[in-house]
């Protein structure tokens, strides 16, 4: 048994492997306290030179439905134009949409940023049987055929608004 405690030994360390020494406890510097705050200065009354634009006043809501004629006669009030040149730019608005959507023409018409006209075509529907909900009867609903539609989107003025 004696042999077997002498081979388990763990053999003697080389003079060249030593510890490196151990390194020497550095004292933490305590982290760096801000200023405190300093006051605004206080601010000076505005001089007459400085005075800002008077806001904008915003126009009362219609609170009616509004005719042609009421339209125009609005229109006139606020720019200050003859009521008949007002009928016949409304008129030559109204003629330009209907070409613009006509088969032939382009098919779309934005109004500056509160409207946008589109045509597009309706794909056709077969004849098919439905059912009326009241008395529950069986009823043939007619085939339609293909046709051309318009669409309005509103835009980003008269999205705002809702």
């Amino acid at each position: 048994m004696a042999a077997k405690s002498k081979a388990k030994r763990p053999a003697a360390k080389s003079a060249t492997t030593r510890k490196a020494p151990a390194k020497k406890a550095t004292a933490r510097k305590a982290p760096a306290r801000k200023a405190p705050a300093k006051k605004a200065p206080a601010r000076k009354a505005p001089t007459r030179a400085a005075k800002k634009a008077p806001a904008k006043r915003q126009k009362p809501a219609i609170t009616t439905a509004l005719r042609k004629s009421d339209t125009i006669e609005l229109i006139s009030g606020e720019t200050g134009v003859g009521k008949e040149d007002v009928r016949k730019v409304l008129e030559a608005r109204e003629d330009i949409i209907e070409r613009c959507l006509k088969p032939r023409g382009v098919g779309v018409y934005q109004d500056g940023r509160l409207l946008k006209f589109e045509r597009y075509r309706r794909k056709a529907t077969r004849k098919r049987i439905g059912r009326n909900l009241q008395t529950g009867e069986e009823i043939v609903i007619p085939a339609r055929r293909e046709r051309n539609a318009v669409k309005v989107k509103k835009l980003s003025r008269l999205r705002g608004l809702f």
